[in-house]
């Protein structure tokens, strides 16, 4: 109960640090955005804090960290990266010192690195004792980046693990970019098959009567690897210096070094969080009450006569209760409706020499 107390008032937290160099066309406002909508739900739950840095230096990061010590569970980068670093504003930020830094946050579960070609840094990361990397082996296009972060944050939102989460994303980004060149130009409601048709390329090759046979098949070989190559990544915008698109360049990559699983997932919303912090004092003052009022208060006779048959009643009542003695030759009234501590009472029974009233009280009262 004491740590769901605690984890109340110290929500985990998402860093997310956006770094764009003028005029590089990139559209990390359109990421930030998309990744504080997808966030909104849970960020109004109490399930967690983002904290959001654009245009970010290489001091702000660690800023952020200094601030949030201890309380970071995501942190993501969204801007340009290589296989060494990760460029901010002002400089760049070397791989290994920024995995060295992030490592030191106790409840760190996962880096997001959403930048081109960073898979190398993974071995920093790794080293560091991180549980989980997003990267890339490849150049990214800005507009599946964007896509990738906005629905794998949607998706943790909703409930998801990392892994779940991560899964999700990738299966909407794969069938959004495998499309949007055909959406674009062959506006049909069929699916064609991908790449440029094999009549088009007969049709180039023709063209190439003139060259002797082998570097006319090398030359048509080219020509389709360059025209499938225009027809796939004509005027994207990247975020680094890449290698071919052709496999999902987006990986989740566990620690070997750990036993990692990646089935962590955002705390649950705050008032669940009160419920299981109050539910067991209010039920236990709810018991406690039902308890209290269980024990009636009772009044103990004693007469000294055992198997006697005795009355009991207020001076000035009209309700009369009886019971027998036991062998001690006592009875136990329990308080009826209307009787409080005090009261004036009276006790009868056969052959009864005593007619004194007395006070009512929770005790054992000899009237002989």
């Amino acid at each position: 109960m004491f740590t769901s107390i605690i984890n109340y008032f110290r929500r985990p937290v998402i860093i997310v640090t956006l770094a764009n160099d003028d005029n590089d066309g990139l559209d990390l406002d359109e990421e930030e955005e998309g990744i504080e909508n997808a966030l909104k739900r849970a960020v109004i739950r109490k399930q967690v804090k983002l904290d959001c840095v654009h245009s970010a230096r290489y001091k702000d990061i660690h800023k952020r960290l200094r601030v949030h010590e201890n309380r970071v569970c995501i942190y993501h980068f969204a801007g340009h990266s290589n296989g060494s670093s990760i460029l901010f504003e002002d400089q760049k930020g070397d791989g290994d010192s920024l995995a060295e830094r992030i490592g030191m946050e106790k409840n760190i579960k996962l880096v997001f690195l959403n930048g081109c070609s960073n898979k190398a840094q993974l071995k920093y990361f790794f080293a560091a004792g991180i549980d989980a990397i997003i990267a890339t082996n490849s150049k990214v296009h800005d507009e599946d980046a964007i896509n990738l972060s906005k629905e794998f944050y949607i998706a943790l939102s909703n409930g998801s693990t990392i892994e779940q989460a991560f899964k999700k994303a990738k299966t909407f980004v794969n069938g959004k970019s495998r499309n949007k060149e055909k959406i674009d130009k062959r506006n049909l409601r069929d699916i064609p098959d991908e790449g440029i048709k094999e009549e088009e390329i007969e049709e180039i090759a023709e063209t190439k009567t003139d060259m002797p046979k082998e570097k006319k098949t090398n030359e048509d070989s080219e020509t389709k690897a360059n025209l499938l190559e225009e027809k796939t990544e004509e005027n994207a915008e990247t975020r680094g210096l890449g290698i071919k698109k052709n496999a999902f360049p987006w990986g989740l990559y566990p620690n070997p070094n750990k036993n990692v699983r990646l089935d962590w997932k955002l705390p649950p919303p705050s008032w669940q969080i009160q419920f299981f912090v109050l539910f067991p004092l209010v039920f236990s003052v709810i018991v406690g009450l039902a308890t209290q009022s269980s024990k009636t208060p009772t009044v103990t006779l004693c007469i000294k006569e055992p198997n006697v048959e005795v009355f009991l009643k207020k001076e000035k009542g009209v309700l009369e209760i009886s019971g027998k003695t036991n062998k001690s030759g006592c009875v136990e009234f329990k308080f009826q409706k209307g009787w409080e501590l005090g009261d004036s009472m009276r006790a009868t029974w056969e052959d009864a020499n005593y007619n004194e009233p007395f006070k009512l009280r929770n005790d054992t009262i000899p009237l002989k």
